[in-house]
């Protein structure tokens, strides 16, 4: 029978491999801070309470492990037929109502009846529109207020 290595002791390695070590000092028993030395260019680990320093071997400081999670959801496209975000494209010319920015109402054609091609649309100077009519309606009704407020009560 020969021996095969279990996934447990994989799991076990990964975790003894991402486990953070700390060392202490040998004289008074607090904890080593990494320091350069920049006159040998090596780095040692000294204690702040004592001058004890040890040198480190040639060990990995830095590791950087990158995710690829992005990876794992690229190309999924399932949930996009029932999103309601995203616009149909089955349909190549939808028939979209144009608005009228000013008052909200649909714009038709006043040939046919028809609603204007999709994407335009037609605004008016204030001037010219009151409240969606015309100023000349408006200012004949402005009159008439005023003829009513002239009046003997």
């Amino acid at each position: 029978m020969s021996a095969y290595d279990s996934p447990k002791d994989d799991v076990a390695d990964d975790q003894k491999q991402k486990k953070i070590e700390f060392r202490f000092c040998k004289e008074c028993a607090n904890m080593l801070y990494p320091r350069e030395d920049k006159t040998l260019g090596t780095l040692t680990f000294q204690c702040r309470n004592c001058q004890f320093s040890e040198e480190v071997g040639p060990v990995c400081i830095y590791r950087n492990e990158l995710s690829n999670t992005v990876g794992e959801t690229s190309g999924v496209t399932q949930d996009v037929a029932s999103d309601p975000t995203v616009g149909d494209t089955s349909d190549p010319d939808p028939i979209i109502p144009g608005f009228c920015t000013f008052c909200g109402q649909e714009i038709l054609c006043p040939t046919c009846g028809d609603p204007t091609d999709g994407g335009q649309y037609l605004e008016v100077v204030e001037d010219e529109v009151v409240d969606g009519r015309y100023e000349q309606e408006a200012d004949q009704e402005i009159m008439d207020e005023d003829d009513e407020d002239d009046m003997p009560a």
